[in-house]
């Protein structure tokens, strides 16, 4: 048998040894994202490093409610005063008659799906205040006797131009503010008909059976209002004590 020389039988052990392969490189780690409502949209807050999806987890990171699966991008806004589709707003259209608006109130008109008048959620003054000023005209403008859709605006601007009585109904509405909007008015006739007429059907937005008051002038004593019992509408005196339900275009 023929002897290999030693340095030939080193050479050929070096060689094997070094033939072995090298260790992969290491997977570097994701982050993953909780996804508590199980929506498949990931709270970008709640973060978690690791090769494998842990359980829980996913990768994406755009969900702005993790504890309702109705809430994250891939929703429809439904003006249910919440930000449904994540976009940075809430109730932002399109509209119908018993939704939630712009500003949180209850949608009572709507002339497109962009468009119309919402009422405040909460009634202004507590259990209720005057007109104001009995015995006095409103004269400013084309006065305060509005009664259409589309007055209650300018009722309330003459008003508040020709009456000085403090804490009065249209004095209420105008300083009302929610959530940032500061344009509401007392509604002229018509428009708390429109009112009426949405609470009776969707039973939304807590006005109960009161009288409410509209902006609509009826002379130098009187004023039109509307009791939510019955949809019933009268004139009543300007210096008695009925509720404030404040509303606003958009």
């Amino acid at each position: 048998m023929t002897k290999l020389p030693i340095m030939l039988l080193a050479s050929v052990f070096i060689v094997a040894c070094g033939s072995d392969e090298k260790d992969p490189t290491p997977t570097p780690a994701t982050t993953w994202y909780a996804d508590t409502d199980l929506d498949t949209y990931g709270n970008p807050a709640v973060t978690q490093s690791a090769v494998d999806q842990p359980s829980g987890y996913v990768a994406d990171n755009t969900d702005c409610d993790d504890d309702d699966m109705d809430v994250n991008p891939g929703q429809t806004e439904i003006n249910d005063d919440k930000d449904n589709n994540c976009d940075g707003t809430i109730n932002d259209g399109p509209y119908s008659v018993g939704d939630r608006g712009p500003a949180g109130g209850w949608v009572f008109i709507a002339t497109s799906p962009f468009h119309g008048l919402e009422a405040a959620p909460v009634n202004q003054g507590g259990s209720g205040t005057t007109w104001g000023c009995p015995g006095t005209l409103i004269a400013s403008g084309n006065g305060a006797e509005g009664l259409e859709v589309g007055t209650g605006y300018l009722n309330t601007l003459a008003i508040l131009q020709d009456c000085t009585d403090s804490g009065i109904a249209a004095k209420l509405a105008d300083a009302y503010t929610l959530n940032g909007f500061d344009d509401w008015f007392l509604p002229s006739q018509n428009e708390l008909n429109a009112l009426y007429t949405m609470w009776n059907t969707h039973v939304v937005g807590g006005f109960g059976s009161d009288h409410f008051w509209s902006s609509s002038e009826n002379g130098v004593n009187g004023a039109w209002d509307q009791h939510f019992g019955d949809g019933f509408q009268d004139s009543n005196y300007k210096g008695y004590s009925v509720s404030v339900r404040a509303v606003r275009a958009f």
